[in-house]
């Protein structure tokens, strides 16, 4: 079963949970060229498994997917995820992050999302840590995350590892928050 959680908002985003109905909507944003390219799993994915995903989905404690939207007008923005979610370790991993719909991007709606996202993690679910990985070619997004109080604990050529603990959330969060409102 799902941790339970209040869906979350800012002046400009509400994030709610995943729904069936969102699922085509989703799979394009994902086989975006523009977006597959960022994700380590870069093939195209087909609505079959996209649903045979969504039915697993439902069934795991561990892993919460968010649609953020727009909050005057509802319309849907992009995804942000937690998965991996431990309990017992309060740790999770951040994830499955795009922004479907170009005209919102490069406006701080992604950051927003992210951080909002991080708020649930750490108020709502209990975490104390968490961790992601990227593309070292994707810096707009390790600049969004280090904006929200991430840091690099490794790099390779591939992948930029980053962690962020609940402590180091709490130094920015208000700040942030303050900033986007």
């Amino acid at each position: 079963m799902k941790p339970n959680f209040t869906p979350d908002h800012s002046n400009r985003l509400t994030l709610r949970m995943l729904r069936v109905g969102d699922l085509e909507m989703t799979r394009n944003w994902r086989n975006h060229p523009d977006i597959r390219k960022h994700f380590f799993y870069d093939q195209v994915i087909e609505a079959t498994n996209h649903l045979a995903w969504f039915q697993q989905y439902l069934s795991k404690a561990e892993e919460l997917v968010f649609i953020f939207e727009h909050s005057a007008s509802g319309e849907p923005i992009g995804q942000t995820s937690l998965y991996s979610i431990d309990p017992n370790q309060q740790t999770a991993t951040f994830g499955r992050f795009m922004i479907g719909e170009s005209k919102f991007r490069g406006r701080g709606f992604g950051t927003e999302s992210l951080a909002l996202t991080c708020r649930i993690g750490f108020r709502q679910i209990d975490l104390q840590t968490i961790t992601l990985e990227v593309k070292p070619e994707n810096t707009i997004a390790i600049a969004s995350y280090m904006s929200v109080g991430f840091t690099i604990s490794e790099t390779t050529p591939t992948t930029v590892s980053m962690i962020l603990t609940s402590d180091d959330f709490k130094q920015h969060e208000d700040t942030f928050f303050n900033e986007v409102s």
